[in-house]
């Protein structure tokens, strides 16, 4: 499946705001040093995402999402 440039970026913003909203949770929960890769790791998966690449965002995306809950599982 190939979208236009308008479409990857509108399901990479759509993408990337969901993590937000999942990640955020995590503000009181975790070091900020692991908020703050997180948040980082996130980016360089939009960037990824916008730019193109073959490859899943959202899975990407939730392995960090889950990466934050096993630190604030500890």
């Amino acid at each position: 499946l190939i979208f236009g440039a308008g479409a990857v970026s509108a399901t990479c913003d759509s993408g990337f705001k969901r993590q937000l909203a999942r990640i955020t949770i995590y503000i009181d929960k975790v070091p900020g040093a692991d908020l703050a890769s997180a948040l980082q790791d996130s980016m360089k998966v939009y960037d990824t995402c916008a730019a193109g690449d073959d490859f899943s965002a959202f899975g990407k995306w939730k392995d960090i999402a889950d990466r934050l809950h096993q630190v604030a599982a500890r």
